[in-house]
């Protein structure tokens, strides 16, 4: 156990040095596998890494990232905001609320959160600032808005968590869903509320031949959802075929048909989505290296008899779980925090009789304040950097003010998730 917490703090001051994640990850291992084991021991990297990799689950995230980054590049995110804000936008926090449907339309063709706060936001932002709206209240329906994009499949975490705890992703998805909705719905609400009677411009009501030219417009990005999602909900194909349909359909929609991505962008979007999946796989070998040398040291074993021998329920485990959650949100990306806790309190959970597939929802929705919550909230960072290009002296602390109130969207839907458990469960066979 010591020696575990001696090479957990090696990997925090290599942190706190400004060491990318899966550099810090990797040193620390290598030197936690230099002294127990001496330099024979580094043998055994190369087949760890293998390992980790060697699941067919991992196979549908560079495919979700690469159908996302081409989303992205293709502007469907601005026709979701279009159609939505003719919808709501004339009514008070109209373009706030429409932001956030926005998001949760796109997290449903989106395996990111970074993806959709930056997509939407670029439009959002711009617009709603035209309409007179205050900018602390423009920033935060942007930034919690994006988190929807790892809560409402497909989800980059839920394929995470899936593969390393050989939980079914689709079974996942299919969980993730309704919480994604009602999450939804209560960002609208914090919006609305924070609104209160400020006096801010409207536009005027659309008419209904707007609102049907924007719905033809977004139309086939529509559609994009209902093919992937669809044929996974009903079993037609797995979530690696689903992911691989959905780069197909993703470059039918935005090269041949709304013709927004020309053909000579494709080789910088293909070579962004390949960056992107590199990366995180980067961050999945080092954090198999790792979590294999937490398991050598019996640090996890350890950690997992000392909860169960406390004796405390699962709901104070739960509670004791997400406050760790939030803390570690603030230093470290989510992918990291995922890839690290997920073997360390999966077998705690197991052990308290915990359904895995419930708690993989109940996790995904604490690792969303990991994009809010400062200094690391990566979508405060996202959203700042538009804000500056229509009003430069636009702050960090601007942000976090915007987004503070949305914090407790996401605390009254994990109390839902603890006191109404068969909303994860309700649709799962």
């Amino acid at each position: 156990m010591l020696s575990g917490i001696l090479i957990i703090l090696c990997f925090m001051v290599l942190l706190i040095f400004g060491a990318p994640i899966a550099f810090a990850l990797g040193v620390s291992s290598v030197i936690g596998f230099l002294v127990l084991s001496g330099v024979d021991a580094l043998t055994q990297i190369p087949i760890i890494a293998y390992q980790m990799l060697d699941s067919s689950t991992f196979l549908a995230l560079p495919l979700f990232v690469m159908m996302g980054t081409v989303l992205l590049h293709g502007r469907v995110g601005a026709d979701f905001f279009e159609l939505a804000a003719t919808f709501v936008g004339h009514r008070r926090a109209g373009l706030s609320i429409a932001t956030i449907f926005a998001c949760a339309i796109f997290s449903a063709i989106s395996a990111s959160s970074l993806a959709t706060a930056a997509t939407i936001g670029s439009l959002s932002v711009p617009n709603m600032l035209k309409q007179g709206y205050p900018p602390r209240l423009v920033y935060g329906p942007v930034a919690a808005g994006g988190t929807l994009g790892i809560l409402i499949p497909p989800s980059g975490v839920m394929i995470l968590y899936g593969a390393m705890t050989d939980v079914s992703v689709g079974d996942l998805f299919v969980a993730g869903m309704l919480p994604g909705i009602l999450l939804t719905l209560f960002l609208c609400s914090i919006a609305i509320f924070v609104a209160g009677g400020k006096d801010m411009k409207a536009p005027r009501r659309a008419s209904w031949n707007d609102s049907w030219m924007s719905f033809r417009k977004s139309f086939w990005g529509l559609m994009l959802p209902v093919c992937v999602l669809g044929g996974l909900y009903t079993g037609f194909f797995t979530p690696n075929e689903a992911g691989a349909i959905g780069v197909v359909l993703s470059f039918v929609v935005t090269v041949l048909i709304n013709r927004t991505l020309p053909v000579s962008r494709l080789p910088k979007v293909l070579l962004d989505g390949t960056k992107t999946a590199g990366f995180l796989f980067g961050v999945i070998i080092a954090a198999g290296l790792f979590n294999h040398l937490m398991t050598e040291l019996k640090f996890i074993q350890g950690f997992t008899q000392f909860i169960v021998s406390i004796g405390v329920g699962p709901n104070s485990v739960l509670i004791m779980i997400s406050l760790l959650l939030f803390v570690l949100g603030m230093f470290f990306e989510v992918a990291a925090l995922v890839l690290i806790m997920v073997p360390i309190l999966f077998p705690v959970i197991t052990a308290l009789g915990i359904n895995p597939v419930w708690f993989g929802i109940f996790f995904v929705v604490n690792v969303e304040f990991a994009y809010l919550t400062p200094p690391v909230g990566m979508n405060l960072y996202i959203i700042q950097e538009i804000a500056r290009k229509y009003l430069p002296k636009t702050s960090f602390g601007d942000v976090i003010v915007s987004t503070a109130p949305y914090l407790l969207a996401h605390l009254f839907m994990l109390a839902i998730l603890m006191t109404f458990p068969q909303i994860v469960t309700v649709f799962l066979k």
